[in-house]
């Protein structure tokens, strides 16, 4: 649904920037349209050959007032679709760890009763208790990945604390 989401908001703003491009070009047409129709020409003689401006001056006489009205017109939708994009990542991230930590906490509680168990079998059995899984509180989802890092730091120091090699989950980051 986000795909579809993203791909229709994609498709009008395509649109949109073909239509200003469009109306931008028009803005500036008429600009000089009015400019000339307000400083009426003197009437010619007849004897004048008064030239006339090749199409090559005419576009580069337009080519810096459209170039310019398009950065204007260009750079608040890219900020907006910046901010939408920053937006929807932000969300998108959120909801992956939410799903992911649901099923690493409930392996580091899995890990903990496996521990305690063994550890009641060998105090029965007479040997010391080895040191136990401790399960981090639930990560807090605020959107910086410096928290999310933090905990699985934690979960990792808790594999580790078994004095088994884990996997390790420091160079997961969410994206």
């Amino acid at each position: 649904m986000i795909i579809q989401f993203e791909e229709r908001l994609q498709s009008f703003q395509q649109s949109r920037e073909t239509n200003q491009r469009a109306i931008q070009t028009l803005e500036a047409a008429l600009k000089v349209y009015q400019s000339s129709a307000l400083q009426p020409s003197p009437p010619q003689t007849p004897g004048s050959n008064a030239p006339t401006p090749t199409l090559s001056y005419i576009l580069s006489e337009l080519q810096d007032p459209i170039t310019e009205i398009v950065r204007e017109t260009i750079r608040p939708m890219l900020d907006q679709t910046r901010t939408e994009t920053e937006h929807l990542v932000r969300q998108q991230n959120r909801e992956v760890v939410e799903r992911v930590w649901v099923r690493i906490e409930l392996v580091l509680k899995v890990l903990a009763t496996l521990t305690d168990r063994m550890d009641k079998d060998r105090s029965v059995a007479g040997s010391a208790p080895t040191n136990t899984v401790t399960v981090p509180p639930p990560v807090q989802i605020s959107g910086s990945v410096g928290s999310v890092q933090q905990q699985l730091s934690l979960v990792e120091i808790a594999i580790q604390g078994r004095g088994q090699a884990g996997p390790s989950l420091s160079g997961w980051v969410p994206r």
